[in-house]
Order: C-alpha cells, then structure tokens, then sequence
C-alpha cells in the first residue's frame, strides 16, 4: 500500500537517475580472451559434456576460480580430469582468463582485467580520475551533513554511497566479494607491502611476511596495542602506548568544549576557525593546572596527552574511579596489556590526588593542537558525545573502533592518509587527525540518531546491535587458482582462501539451515546499514525481499537484468525507503541552514523543516520516503553494466514499459495477469492513470466508486 501511495508523490524520473544505461560498457581484450578461453577449452576436451552459455561466461571473471564443485559444469570437469594423466592438462597460458594467478594475488598485483562489468564497478569505487573518492582509503561513509568542511581524504569524498548489487547467478556474490575486497586491500596493505618489499630486498631480508597467502604474520603489524613496553628511562610501562587512552577514554570535559551545533547556527563551517576557537579554550583549562605540574629534563613526555585532559575533568575523580573499576581484585601478574596500563595510569592519578602535583617530563610543542583533536575526534569523546549512554558504553564502542584501526587495512589505510610514514609512537596521533578529517562526530551523530528513531534514549538491544554491525566482518571465501586445480584432480586440494571484508557477498549456500539463514540475514544487514566497512553488498534473490538496505545506500547495480519488473521493483526497494541515503542528502542540503535546537538532533530540526515545506495537499511521505526541491538533487542511482548492441538494451527497455503497469496493478489478485494484459492492450500509460482509483488517505479530492473504468 505504501508503494503504492508513493507513486502519486514521487516523480521516477526526478529521483531514480538511469543514465547509465546510455553508458555502454567497452568491450576489453579480456572479455574477448576469457570467451574463446572457454570455447576452446570445451572443444578441446568434448568428453567432458560440460555446455556454458555466453551470458554465464561474460557474468564472471576467472569463472572455474569462482565456481564450486556442486555446479555441474564444475563437477564435470573434475571427473573428467582424475582419469587422466597430468600431461594431459592444459597449459597454464591457455587457461590464465579462467583461473586466478595465485602468484599475482601472492604478490598484490593487480589482476589481469577480463570482464568489463567488474571493471565499471572498479571505476564507481576507485575511479581513475582525480576525483578524490577512492574509496579504498575511506573507512566510513562521509556524513550527510558534516558539521565542517572535510578534509584529507575525505575532501572530496561527498556524495559517496555505498554499492547494492544483484546477479542472477550465484557465484558472482561470491566473486565480487572477493575481487572487490582484493582491490581495495591492494591499493591498500599491497602498496604498503610493495614499498616493504623494495626495501627488504636491499637489506636483503625476508620479504614472507608482506605476501598476500605465504606470510607467517600479517602485515602492517597493529601499530595500536596495549604492549607492555618498558621506557628505558623510568621502567614504567612507555608513555606512549600510554597515549592511546586519548582515543578510548571518555572524557566528558573534553565532550563539553566543542558543541557542532553551536558553530551550525553561526554558520561556521571552516575548521581552522573552529580549531582556533577551542584551542583558546583549551589554553585556558592548562592555565588553570599550570601550577599543579613541574616540569623536568628535555625530553618531551607523552604523558602530557592523556593525564593533564583527564585532570581536566573535576581533577581526575572521574578518569581515577574509572580506572580503579577495571583493576578493582585483578593480579597484576595476571593482568591484560591494556588492565595493566589502567593500573599504571591509576598510580599517576593518586599520586596527583594526594599531592596535588605531578611532575613530568617537557611539555610537549603540539600539546594544544592533540587536545583540540581530541575535542573534535576521539572516538570515545565522540560517542560520549553522541549520547550512548554512559561513559562505560562510549569506552567500549571506542574500542571496536580502535580494532578497527588496528586491522591491517586500517593501519595501512591512516598511514597512506597521513601522507608519510611514522613510527608506531606517533601512529594514534594521525589516527585522531583522520578522525579529524573524515568528520567522525558528524558521521557517528548521523548514525545515532537513524539507531534511535523514534526512541527516546538508546536501549541495550540496539546498543548490541550497533556494536556489533560497527565490529570487524572478514570472511575467508575459498578461491581456486590453476594449482589449486591440479590439486583438486589428484585429490589433494586444499583451498587457497582470500579476504572479503571491503565487500561482502549474501547468498544462501546448501549448508545453511533456517535459522543459519535468518542470522545471515540480520548480521548482513545490519553491517550493511552502518557508515563503515563493508561498501559492496553482492546479492542474489535471496536479497531482494524483506530486507532494507538503505541507510547508507543510494546505488543499486542489476549485474544482471532480472526475467520480470517485479523483481526489478523488488530489488530497488530495498535502498528506496525509510530516510534513505537520497532523501537525508537532499534534506541536509535544502534544510541544513536552519537554526537548530542545541538540545535536540539537528536531523531532528532539519526533517521537521522539511516536512512544514510539504507542498499543501501532498502525503505525509514527504520528506521522509521522497524529498527533492530540484533537478539537481541528489538521487537514486540505477546502475546497469551493458553491452553495446546486446539484447540486454531492449529487455531493460521492456522491463521500465512493464513497471509501470505493475505499479498501476500492485495488489490486485492474479498479477502476472493483469500485466500481460494491460501490456498488449494498453499503450498510453498516462491514459491508464486516469482510470486508477486513487484511494490514497492523504488525498484531498473526494473520489466516489466508480461503476466502471474511466467513470468518476
């Protein structure tokens, strides 16, 4: 019924944007390769029975890497194989379009390009212009409204969305989910491995462990840990992983210096103003401790960080009694990394409880501007911020957040932002100057406020639910290379297995039970529809009813065209929804000019303003399901991959003829029916929407029953 009512206050074509379909792929050599790769394998060896048509060939790259045993096809050749001898295998050269390199992907170089649609989705992700919205050095979504301009990576970064996309075939979920995430890790941790590489040679050390399969470790290595590290000076645990309590301490005093909405009203959108503004802030809270502290040696000390913004909160009360509750009847023999930096943080602050005093070491020089980062950006800070709750709940999603960093693509990704390579002593502080820039409180904020629709405070069932949809999701997806083959013949086979965590791939498997599925279903989504990492979610059907997908998704790619407009509909109403992505754009954008309420959510005010804009007489769906002022809004995007003189073109125009009938048809008995007929009996759409009955409850024209078609 909502769809239904929908149609009478959307436009389609003002706020679904198509004009990919004009874009025709370019056929590359590799399409053409992997095509004839395959018909002359199946010619060289008849016997094996195996029949593949061309739109499955073009539908996936390295096709026989992505394709499991229980495929016929697959189940075939592998019979086929074990009764011959090993000489009678084919050539590796003859089979590079249909197998992944494994020495390739060993080495993270890039993958030899064979299908043009993986190739168009490589360009909306990581375009190979100058645009700056390459996504693989993005860790979050930008926010809707950001509350200053953005800046290092994400400066031009505005507008991004992440990637819905449905196939007809099941191993392209698959596939996508891991060529996708390869990518993104190789232009990632691959480009930091390649540099190691060079420079290991030269030193002519081992170069294992910056491999993609072979390494005995992962690399980078986290460069965020609670080590137990001594300084060779005082032999108290070092100062500087002491310094990652600026990201994972909730500092309520820190919290109360910077309010977004406060710069929102005055029009304030320029960083260094803001920065400015709290740096005097920040000043006069040191001068207030200025006697409270002495300063010895040289050498400037880290300590200065965390501990004076702790003391900046009632004295360190509050950090102190936090401190004591972690380390409250632990044995310090026994103690975690992280417990035993609590409890070396907490004898500091007893010592200034009962002194009054503390003496450290040189104050050091950029000691201001690392407090006004962490006033703008401090995970913890921010989420304090946001209003989770409670200082121990903003401390544990602070640390999802830190492990998230401390991922190998995390490191790699703050490293190559950051524009030059640090040691591991200074690495969290361009971790809040990423923070910083990607606008971190705006984006949690955004986040929030769609958890807590319509609910007053946040509860600990959706606290859950958002700690764990913002957790590391990393699969391991078995892909099979040309060796891995030969093994598999001989019955030897252990599958080579590759990451996917940039991209996730939703498609029930013959192993899932019910409840297995369901679970899927909710972990999927719910990963999907919070601004971080996974950007490409690569489905089949199962995915295109009964789930929503829209909070930070405004693309939506048909890999392949689906057999009806029904499931065409289907698909693209799981990002067409509730403050979807394109709607909460064109809000921030028409409505973010508002004087804001500092005690409410700016979307709160910026939906409200929206909706006293409705047209009058028009349904209660605006803003929230449609809202755009002009053309040059933003939209829905439909992506569609096609070839140029396929008959791909023709369907799709057929399916768009088709959908409007079925939206005309929606909820009457024997659908399918009632489509075919309208189809060959009706052409004027336009003619046919005069005839429907408008039952709509937000209409303001009292219609009568009509006793026929076309009568009122």
């Amino acid at each position: 019924m909502c769809r239904t009512e929908r149609n009478s206050v959307i436009n389609e074509s003002d706020f679904l944007d198509d004009s990919s379909k004009d874009k025709h792929l370019s056929i590359i050599e590799g399409d053409i390769k992997s095509y004839l790769q395959m018909r002359n394998f199946l010619d060289e060896y008849p016997k094996i029975g195996a029949q593949l048509s061309l739109d499955y060939v073009k539908s996936c790259p390295y096709i026989f890497s992505f394709m499991q045993k229980n495929y016929q096809a697959k189940k075939n050749i592998i019979d086929y194989f074990k009764h011959l001898s090993i000489n009678y295998l084919p050539e590796k050269k003859d089979v590079d379009c249909l197998w992944l390199n494994k020495r390739t992907v060993n080495q993270y170089l890039e993958v030899e390009p064979t299908n043009s649609r993986l190739e168009r989705l490589k360009d909306e992700l990581f375009p190979k212009d100058e645009s700056g919205k390459d996504a693989s050095l993005l860790m979050w979504v930008p926010p809707t409204k950001p509350y200053y301009k953005s800046q290092g990576v994400y400066k031009n970064a505005e507008g991004f969305s992440k990637i819905l996309v449905f196939s007809s075939w099941e191993m392209v979920p698959r596939m996508l989910a891991t060529m996708i995430s390869y990518e993104a890790e190789r232009r990632t941790v691959g480009k930091l491995c390649r540099e190691e590489r060079v420079e290991r040679r030269k030193a002519g050390k081992s170069i294992d462990n910056t491999c993609y399969f072979y390494g005995k470790r992962r690399y980078p290595a986290p460069r965020l840990t609670f080590d137990l590290k001594k300084d060779k000076e005082t032999g108290n645990v070092a100062a500087q992983s002491m310094a990652l309590f600026t990201l994972i301490y909730p500092n309520s005093k820190l919290a109360s210096l910077y309010n977004p909405v406060d710069y929102l009203n005055k029009g304030i959108s320029d960083l260094s103003i803001i920065q400015q503004d709290i740096s005097e802030k920040v000043e006069e809270e040191l001068n207030i401790l200025s006697e409270n502290f002495s300063e010895t040696g040289n050498r400037a000390d880290a300590s200065w960080y965390y501990l004076v913004p702790m003391l900046f909160e009632d004295g360190g009360k509050t950090a102190l009694e936090w401190t004591e509750a972690i380390v409250k009847d632990k044995d310090i023999d026994k103690m975690s990394g992280f417990e035993r930096h609590c409890f070396e943080l907490k004898k500091k602050l007893e010592t200034y409880r009962d002194n009054s005093k503390i003496s450290l070491g040189r104050r050091p020089n950029d000691l201001v501007e690392i407090i006004v980062n962490m006033v703008l950006a401090s995970p913890a800070v921010c989420c304090l911020r946001a209003g989770v709750g409670s200082v121990d709940r903003a401390y544990e999603m602070a640390s999802v957040f830190l492990r998230r960093f401390n991922t190998e693509e995390g490191t790699a990704i703050v490293e190559l932002a950051s524009r030059r390579r640090r040691n591991d002593d200074s690495h969290w502080q361009d971790v809040l100057t990423y923070c910083k820039n990607g606008n971190f409180q705006a984006m949690i904020d955004e986040y929030f406020h769609l958890k807590l629709e319509g609910k007053p405070e946040l509860s600990k069932e959706t606290y859950d639910k958002m700690l764990d949809a913002i957790s590391i999701h990393t699969a391991a997806m078995p892909v099979e290379s040309f060796e891995d083959f030969k093994q598999v013949v001989h019955e030897k086979f252990t599958p080579s297995q590759m990451r996917a965590s940039f991209a996730v791939n939703f498609s029930k498997t013959q192993s899932d039970s019910k409840n297995t599925a369901i679970n899927r279903k909710t972990s999927v989504q719910e990963a999907f529809n919070c601004p971080l990492r996974p950007f490409v979610l690569a489905t089949t059907s199962i995915g295109q009813e009964g789930l929503d997908f829209h909070l930070y998704c405004r693309k939506i790619m048909h890999w392949n065209l689906p057999s009806n407009a029904i499931d065409l509909e289907q698909r693209e109403g799981r990002i067409n929804r509730f403050k979807c992505l394109a709607v909460r754009a064109n809000v921030a954008k028409n409505c973010g000019d508002i004087k804001f309420d500092t005690e409410k959510s700016i979307w709160d005010d910026m939906f409200t303003a929206a909706a006293n804009d409705k047209p009058e007489g028009k349904s209660d769906l605006i803003p929230y399901w449609y809202y755009q002022k002009s053309k040059d809004d933003t939209k829905i995007e439909r992506l569609l991959p096609l070839y140029p003189l396929s008959r791909d073109e023709n369907e799709y125009n057929r399916l768009i003829r088709i959908l409007s009938y079925y939206r005309i048809a929606l909820g009457q008995p024997r659908q399918e029916e009632v489509l075919e007929t309208l189809f060959k009996n009706v052409k004027d759409v336009d003619k046919l929407k005069e005839m429907f009955l408008d039952l709509s409850p937000f209409s303001s024209r009292r219609q009568s029953i009509p006793l026929s078609y076309g009568s009122k």
